[in-house]
């Protein structure tokens, strides 16, 4: 009895050990445990950072990606268009500037053509005017001629009187005018242009007084179709609103060309507002 409480009390302790030591572990591996669980929760929020960084970069990247492959290709679309535009617009220029040297030879010859055709037409104006008066200048002469040789003619006609069967029912004439002189001087209210035309008709020794003052009025109507600045181009161009047509069209460029406040009219000095080529 006394060996089977002994080994009663001995093993109380043992037990106790037994218990102490279970403790022990059971402490141990709940710490190692859950310095392992720490560990590991550090490692997957490491994991998780690392993902979303990695994320991230990738998504940078993309659109780093997109956005360089836009810039890149508006480039090269502008590259191309302003190489296409070089292109068209390099024939396209020379072709406006041979157009316009065209255009601009072609009005330079218009103008001399025009200016020609303009000479010749005074020029057969004038000489169809000097024909036709010289035709008037004929057909007055021999009228006055036949005149004169009819009324030399009716006069021995007139002194022997009509025959016996046709002066008895006549009654007797009556007196005859005094007779005036053959070339009488002219009254005073008749003008130095008409006693050209008088003289004319009373002879053929004065015809060269009408062609002579024939030239004159050509020679005036030729100065009055003159320009009134440069006097050697004809009148070419109506001043509005006054209506006077007394300049060419080479002064007129060269007068509106002044400050606006000496675009007068030459005649009446009032302002030019609008000018128009007449061709006569």
């Amino acid at each position: 009895m006394v060996g089977s409480w002994f080994r009663v009390f001995c093993g109380v302790p043992e037990s106790f050990k037994m218990v102490g030591h279970l403790f022990s572990h059971v402490l141990l591996r709940t710490k190692e445990l859950f310095h392992r669980g720490l560990l590991s929760g550090h490692s997957f929020f490491r994991q998780i950072c690392d993902g979303c960084g990695i994320a991230l970069s990738l998504i940078v990247y993309l659109v780093n990606t997109v956005v360089n492959i836009l810039l890149i290709g508006t480039q090269n679309c502008f590259a191309v268009l302003l190489a296409a535009w070089e292109a068209v617009s390099g024939p396209v220029q020379k072709i406006l500037e041979l157009t316009l040297a065209l255009f601009s030879y072609l009005s330079s010859s218009l103008r001399t053509v025009h200016r020609l055709y303009l000479l010749v037409l005074a020029r057969t104006q004038a000489v169809l005017l000097l024909e036709i008066w010289q035709r008037a200048v004929r057909r007055g002469s021999r009228t006055g001629q036949a005149a004169g040789s009819n009324r030399a003619d009716a006069g021995p006609v007139d002194a022997q009187g009509p025959p016996e069967a046709v002066r008895a029912p006549l009654p007797p004439p009556p007196p005859l005018p005094p007779p005036q002189p053959q070339n009488p001087d002219p009254p005073p209210g008749t003008s130095s242009r008409d006693r050209p035309l008088k003289k004319h008709l009373c002879g053929d020794g004065d015809k060269v007084a009408p062609q002579t003052e024939l030239l004159s009025l050509l020679k005036e109507h030729e100065e009055r179709k003159k320009c009134v600045i440069c006097q050697d181009s004809v009148k070419t161009v109506l001043l509005l609103p006054c209506r006077h047509l007394c300049l060419c069209r080479d002064c007129t460029d060269i007068f509106l060309r002044q400050p606006i406040h000496q675009h007068n009219c030459p005649l009446c000095r009032h302002m030019i507002l609008q000018t128009m080529d007449v061709f006569l």
